[in-house]
């Protein structure tokens, strides 16, 4: 980390975008929840994403209003990212190819669930850390594009769970 961004070594990576837009959650419950946890984690906190959501995650960085956030979209190649994730604390994601990567990493995953079913999408030996408050209908449906259903995870239960996590609870 000391290469790209000065003397970074305590991290969580927080990946907000989702190839559907129904399965992300809000650019204001991932500030909300940057500002939770700054009171109890001391690291940084870096947005990951693809070139083209560096404005919109430029837009959450304005929004989070932290001098320890930094947004990293776009700037990476695909071995580079993987080793940014592989030395995160914790990685807080929807259901994306990210989270996957980080999870087949070995990394702590908080994965944001809302229209899709984490028995088929989960973090591969992480089900324990996936939030979902609203199970989606349509069954044996794997595929739901709920948009509302993102919008139903609190910021404190997401900050509760990175909190327990983080603390090895």
């Amino acid at each position: 980390m000391k290469d790209y961004f000065g003397i970074i070594e305590k991290y969580i990576v927080i990946n907000p975008h989702c190839t559907h837009p129904a399965k992300e959650w809000s650019t204001g419950n991932f500030a909300e929840l940057i500002h939770m946890l700054e009171k109890s984690y001391d690291g940084f906190f870096i947005l990951t994403g693809s070139e083209a959501q560096r404005e919109a995650l430029n837009g959450l960085k304005a929004l989070a209003g932290s001098s320890r956030v930094i947004n990293a979209a776009g700037s990476f190649p695909l071995d580079e990212i993987l080793w940014l994730y592989r030395r995160a604390d914790l990685m807080i994601s929807g259901d994306t190819g990210p989270m996957h990567a980080a999870a087949a990493l070995e990394v702590k995953v908080i994965s944001l669930f809302g229209p899709t079913l984490p028995e088929y999408f989960a973090p591969w030996g992480q089900r324990g850390n996936v939030i979902q408050v609203k199970r989606p209908g349509g069954f044996p449906d794997r595929h739901c594009y709920d948009s509302t259903l993102m919008g139903l995870i609190s910021p404190q239960v997401v900050a509760d769970k990175v909190n327990a996590t983080l603390n090895g609870y």
